[in-house]
């Protein structure tokens, strides 16, 4: 199909969230990617929170050079435009598929958007690739950010992503920790 949701199998996708973001991809045809805010949740299913993101392409460009400001498991993408740009890099080590295909798009002058209602539920969990790949996610992200964000780093940018390279010299559960805040 044209269309694509991406749902990871311990995340819950709200009944409502397909057609919102049909109708939304439906309505702005210039967009190719659409994601969702989040409600974050704990291993048993009991909400500990949410994460928003900027809604408007030129915010989400702009916040890429810092964060992947795109939740993948809320995704919704044309698949015409993912084929185009060679889609998911699945090397062996690449660890942030995700972001990696967002910068991609990015620099090829595709469209975001987030709808700002959380029509996920993402859950945080002790198997989550999150906690068990912690490391080898913090190389990726500063790899992706020097590959294609290297000139967009201000010195805010660039802060970050020292204080990232600091995480990796630290405990893997004080990180992981910081992450769940």
């Amino acid at each position: 199909h044209e269309l694509v949701a991406i749902c990871d199998g311990d995340d819950v996708c709200h009944p409502e969230r397909l057609a919102r973001q049909v109708e939304f991809l439906c309505a702005h045809p210039d967009v190719s990617v659409v994601g969702t805010a989040l409600r974050v949740i704990d291993e048993d299913g009991a909400p500990r929170g949410g994460r928003r993101y900027p809604a408007l392409h030129d915010a989400i460009v702009a916040a890429m050079p810092r964060i992947n400001p795109i939740a993948h498991p809320s995704v919704m993408f044309r698949r015409s435009a993912v084929l185009d740009a060679g889609a998911y890099d699945e090397s062996d080590e690449r660890i942030c598929e995700d972001y990696e295909l967002w910068s991609r798009l990015a620099s090829r002058g595709v469209r975001f958007a987030n709808l700002s209602e959380p029509l996920l539920d993402y859950r945080l969990h002790a198997g989550a690739s999150k906690r068990t790949r912690l490391r080898a996610t913090l190389r990726d992200t500063l790899a992706i950010k020097r590959r294609y964000w290297r000139s967009a780093q201000g010195l805010r940018g660039r802060a970050r992503m020292a204080g990232e390279a600091a995480l990796l010299r630290m405990p893997p559960s004080f990180v992981y920790w910081l992450f769940q805040r």
